[in-house]
């Protein structure tokens, strides 16, 4: 009878580190980011040229984050993560940052892969960024840049 226990245990703990839990503690750009507007634009380089991206977050509830990506750089797993480190940033600071929040994504890095109900609107968005008009980007310059929405619901709606 402890067999039995023992197995239907470890076939939980199995299943659960597979996918269970493992899919809930997932990085998401849907954390403290629903209904957020970000400025997304691309740039030939950065004067570091390990960078592949840089997020920008403001203060205050009417500040809309700046992601900054290399556009030879440029993957679905890099815009998803990138989305996601604004979402982590509010997460830790319970919101906008109190000051100017910079986070940078190497170039080397792994990142997950995108989960499969976010792949088309992460694709779409690519295509928007290759065919982005120039705009001008306050403090930083003339780049092509696209807004948009993080919406958890439009996005997958899709």
């Amino acid at each position: 009878m402890s067999i039995k226990i023992q197995a239907v245990v470890a076939a939980t703990v199995l299943t659960f580190s597979a996918g269970g839990l493992a899919a809930q503690d997932r990085p998401t750009p849907f954390g403290r980011t629903q209904g957020i507007s970000a400025i997304i634009m691309v740039r030939e380089t950065f004067a570091q040229s390990n960078l592949a991206a840089v997020i920008r977050d403001e203060p205050g509830t009417a500040s809309t984050p700046l992601v900054a990506l290399k556009r030879s750089a440029i993957t679905p797993e890099l815009v998803y993560r990138a989305l996601t480190s604004i979402s982590e940033n509010r997460t830790k600071h319970n919101g906008p940052p109190q000051k100017r929040a910079t986070m940078v994504l190497s170039s080397d890095a792994n990142f997950e892969a995108v989960p499969d109900e976010d792949a088309p609107w992460v694709t779409a968005l690519i295509t928007k960024l290759s065919a982005a008009p120039l705009r001008d980007i306050p403090g930083v310059g003339r780049f092509p840049a696209v807004s948009f929405a993080i919406d958890k619901t439009t996005l997958r709606s899709k």
